[in-house]
């Protein structure tokens, strides 16, 4: 009996908020030519930019992963659900001392040049992902928990781990390399659903269906329109050219109120694995936000109720890291509620007055003041920004924004440290583990604990959760762990955003889950044109 864990590898995807729509895959249709007839088997997407890469090896940014794992296939999938599901393993079984991993097979998964997807291919994709001269995937890190994989026969894979760790299953959703082609092979022969058909940087990128898949899917081509304005891709919408696209909430607003374009169009609403929020850096005793009270006023003194009205109720609050969608989420640790007053005598607990009157708190000497940094990319973070500004100066913290371009942003985020507070999104793993956020280890540069959280007891409970494989178990541990991060508020969890889908109301099959409508099982191998007309 296979023992099944949800899970997905650490991800270290760090995007910041360009706008809710934009936090999903933002899909729309431009014409692009081609008979009716060949048009009724495409369904057309947009995205805002290129993917940074189609290597299987190199996939880091969202879309790189949504298109490695279209044309790529995996061991293990994701349903809508976020349960784990079989795809190129058949089954899969644990020792009975959760240090081993073992999956059998299918016989009947191809590569697109018509080679067998063989055990041979399950090692040599470990290989290449924990090569440190060059596995910089986001599946690199997850990987690298495995201290060996084996291939007893071409049916078989062997998986050792030095100790139980509970999100391995997920890390084994990573799209196969095939071991014989290149690495970053120029016709990116994977063996999923969609084969590669052509890229036009800065036009479009198509896919066309696999028929050999042993999941083939049901239309016969996706074509993604590079859109990347949001505007553009509402309009061409309201003129039929879109089979369907994100909107914003001033979008939501405008569509309710065109009835012809409701009696086409349908909309779904999602809540994507995702949180935006500010990270309080504690440099150690003396520094600004080292004590937890002091973290726990700025939360206090910021009306997340009222950030989320601005974006009409398409965000909710939290408590803590872990998402309300996750198995894992303990709905009993509740956010800390708007509270001015409180925040003003938590401050004053921990020394900080207004001891000359300019409005602004001071302990021994030094003011209150510090520096928001985030990424430029929008009006909606150009707007949190400034309402977390407004919000934190009437509790008596002068904040400065801090606004940087992307690439500076990750350079001081990551690689100086150089910041007093950031402001930026996280899009989570399936799987609740919370290493890359919250662990001592990730304190040094090029890593995710970006509040720098160092607490004993945090450790403990992550380290305890990663080697307990029993999903009842686990939940306890990571409740504890909510519990002490919720104490301690290392960051403030602003909202966890919610995305309005809108598409034609004659595309069936259209299912979307947490991770979108395009990353699980089946996803748009599912989507079908209906038999009464199908697409104009």
């Amino acid at each position: 009996m296979a023992r099944r864990q949800a899970g997905r590898p650490a991800f270290l995807i760090v995007l910041a908020l360009s706008s809710l729509a934009g936090l999903l895959p933002a899909t729309g249709c431009n014409s692009a030519g081609g008979s009716k007839d060949d048009r009724a088997g495409t369904v057309r997407l947009a995205m805002p930019a290129d993917p940074a890469t189609l290597s299987f090896s190199r996939a880091h940014d969202f879309w790189s992963l949504v298109f490695t794992e279209l044309i790529g296939d995996a061991l293990v999938g994701l349903d809508a659900s976020l349960e784990p599901v079989p795809r190129i393993a058949t089954q899969w079984t644990w020792s009975e001392d959760h240090r081993q991993l073992t999956f059998e097979l299918r016989r009947d998964a191809l590569w697109h040049d018509g080679k067998p997807v063989t055990s041979a291919d399950v090692v040599h994709t470990w290989k290449v992902l924990t090569d440190p001269t060059h596995g910089n995937s986001a599946w690199s890190a997850a990987m690298s928990a495995a201290s060996r994989v084996s291939a007893p026969d071409r049916w078989t894979v062997v998986v050792d781990y030095d100790e139980p760790f509970a999100p391995a299953l997920g890390s084994w959703c990573v799209p196969l390399i095939p071991a014989h082609r290149p690495l970053d092979d120029p016709q990116l022969v994977g063996c999923g659903p969609w084969r590669f058909e052509s890229w036009d940087r800065g036009a479009r990128l198509v896919l066309e269906a696999n028929t050999e898949h042993y999941a083939a899917p049901r239309l016969r081509r996706l074509v993604f329109e590079i859109i990347p304005d949001r505007t553009t891709r509402y309009q061409a919408l309201k003129t039929g050219e879109l089979d369907m696209t994100g909107l914003t909430p001033e979008q939501v607003r405008t569509f309710r109120r065109n009835e012809d374009l409701q009696r086409r169009l349908a909309i779904t609403q999602y809540r994507i694995l995702y949180f935006f929020f500010v990270a309080w850096k504690d440099d150690g005793p003396g520094s600004l936000f080292h004590d937890p009270r002091v973290r726990r006023a700025m939360t206090m003194a910021i009306d997340r109720e009222e950030l989320t009205r601005l974006f009409d109720d398409l965000c909710e609050t939290g408590a803590t890291a872990f998402h309300p969608d996750g198995w894992a989420f303990d709905q009993t640790v509740e956010p800390w509620p708007y509270d001015p007053q409180r925040a003003r005598t938590l401050l004053a607990e921990a020394g900080w007055h207004d001891s000359d009157g300019d409005g602004v708190l001071d302990r021994d000497g030094k003011a209150f003041r510090f520096g928001l940094m985030y990424a430029l990319g929008s009006a909606e973070t150009e707007r949190i920004a400034a309402f977390v500004q407004q919000q934190l100066a009437a509790v008596g913290a002068e904040m400065t924004l801090d606004a940087n371009e992307w690439a500076v942003f990750l350079d001081r985020a990551r690689d100086k440290r150089d910041y007093d507070a950031l402001m930026m999104g996280w899009r989570l793993d399936v799987d609740p583990d919370v290493y890359d956020l919250f662990h001592s280890n990730q304190r040094t540069t090029g890593r995710a604990n970006y509040a720098q959280v160092a607490d004993a007891q945090i450790d403990a409970l992550i380290e305890e959760g990663r080697r307990t494989l029993d999903r009842q178990a686990r939940r306890a541990i990571y409740s504890r762990l909510q519990q002490r991060l919720h104490q301690i508020e290392p960051v403030t969890v602003l909202f966890y955003p919610s995305s309005p889908l809108a598409y034609d109301r004659r595309l069936e099959g259209l299912e979307t889950s947490p991770l979108g409508p395009l990353r699980f099982i089946p996803g748009a191998a599912a989507w079908h044109w209906a038999a009464d007309g199908g697409r104009p």
